[in-house]
């Protein structure tokens, strides 16, 4: 990516949902950031060296485990929360 200027990007998470003999449902979630020009950090794993989240100066690599989870989007869980609730597939709520 040397000359790039336009480093935006997202990484995605998806979370499937299926029961026996039906299409397997998948909701997503982005977390938005940039690519950093160099690698730094020891925390996390593969992109977390080069991902900068929004809004944040450091990689998620630099950021320490319990801090790290907080930058990741949760709509995936949400969406998910919503379809087992609009169809009755569970009975808790702490999703």
């Amino acid at each position: 990516m040397d000359n790039i200027k336009d480093r935006k990007a997202y990484f995605i998470e998806v979370i499937s949902y299926c029961e026996p003999n039906k299409e397997p449902i998948s909701f997503v979630s982005k977390t938005y950031g940039t690519i950093s020009v160099e690698k730094k950090g020891n925390y996390g794993w593969s992109y977390d060296r080069i991902f900068i989240p929004n809004n944040e100066t450091r990689t998620l690599a630099e950021i320490p485990d319990e801090e790290r989870w907080t930058f990741w989007s949760n709509d995936a869980y949400l969406l998910l929360k919503d379809y087992l609730s609009k169809n009755k597939k569970t009975e808790s709520t702490s999703l």
